[in-house]
């Protein structure tokens, strides 16, 4: 069983190194493998798809990663916010 911080990984490591377009994909083989009662589908792809776009961003930091989670999600909020409204 795959636990919290597997999971994490995975997250903010793996995620960002896959297709955008293959992450629900990933995220079922993912629940598949860890048999995890208390794996949270969304909460894992929110993650995944805010390093994707940390990563993979053109306006992505170097350092991305290295940020603490509770940041990579208001920075990503915010980006989504400026780009709906640009």
């Amino acid at each position: 069983m795959l636990q919290r911080k597997d999971l994490k990984w995975l997250a903010e490591v793996i995620a960002p190194l896959i297709h955008q377009t293959d992450m629900q994909e990933f995220a079922d083989a993912v629940k598949a493998k860890s048999r995890n009662s208390r794996f949270d589908m969304h909460k894992f792809l929110e993650v995944s798809k805010l390093s994707w776009e940390g990563r993979n961003s053109p306006y992505a930091q170097e350092d991305w990663l290295a940020n603490d989670l509770d940041r990579q999600y208001q920075e990503g909020k915010n980006h989504v916010i400026i780009k709906k409204t640009a």
